[in-house]
């Protein structure tokens, strides 16, 4: 009985400084280990959290009237044979557009739709000459916004992409009829500066200058430098 006694009393004592060697263990790796900051831990957050935090979005339409310069025309219809003039008068150039974008803080990005139609006003050797232009622009555009007074922004930026453009002929020289629809699509950019006035936290208005151009125009029977337009916009913003 003593033996096994002692026995159990030697297993006991065995096991005891088993748990107790695994306590101090324990201890010594929670006392090496660094105290949980979490001021630290939250700033290590902020700084993995992805680009977008802090974004938002917005949709805008907008209308704008376009002055265009002179233009050179050159083109070979049949039956009339071949037409060029370097003193093309253009009319005035009517559009419309929206576009759908990204904010963060005072920068913006967006994607633009727009169109604009514009024709030949005038030309000189030709007769009866009946032109209508209408261009389609897809625009990647990038601006920056600037206050400048409480609620007003004075926003700079551009943009570029691909400008398609229609081209519906109308020609009529010495008795010979010719017409033509026809299109191209070329790179077209633009510069635009202008204010931002802010009604309320979701809606606001602008307007602003744009500078507009694209490559020269190449149609299947018309040849012709690309038009520079000074274009007033004006138009209204939703933040969402």
């Amino acid at each position: 009985m003593r033996r096994i006694l002692t026995s159990l009393c030697a297993v006991t004592l065995l096991s005891t400084a088993a748990h107790a060697q695994d306590y101090l263990s324990d201890y010594k790796t929670a006392y090496d280990s660094p105290a949980y900051n979490a001021e630290l831990d939250l700033a290590n957050t902020n700084e993995a959290a992805p680009f977008f935090d802090g974004v938002t979005t917005y949709a805008q339409v907008f209308g704008s009237f376009g002055i265009t310069n002179q233009s050179e025309f050159t083109a070979d219809f049949p039956g009339i044979g071949t037409l060029s003039n370097d003193e093309v008068d253009m009319d005035n150039a009517i559009g419309a557009g929206f576009a759908f974008g990204l904010r963060k803080e005072k920068w913006r990005a967006e994607f633009e739709a727009s169109v604009q139609r514009f024709g030949y006003s005038e030309t000189v050797g030709i007769n009866g000459l009946d032109t209508d232009l209408t261009n389609y622009n897809f625009f990647i555009n990038a601006y920056y916004d600037m206050p400048i007074k409480e609620n007003i922004d004075l926003y700079l930026g551009g943009g570029a992409g691909c400008s398609i453009y229609r081209g519906d002929f109308d020609v009529s020289v010495i008795g010979s009829d010719f017409n033509d629809v026809t299109h191209d699509v070329v790179f077209g950019y633009h510069f635009d500066t202008g204010l931002n006035i802010k009604l309320n936290k979701k809606l606001e208005v602008f307007a602003g200058y744009r500078l507009f151009s694209t490559q020269d125009i190449e149609f299947d029977e018309v040849q012709m430098e690309a038009p520079v337009i000074h274009t007033i916009m004006t138009g209204i913003r939703y933040n969402f």
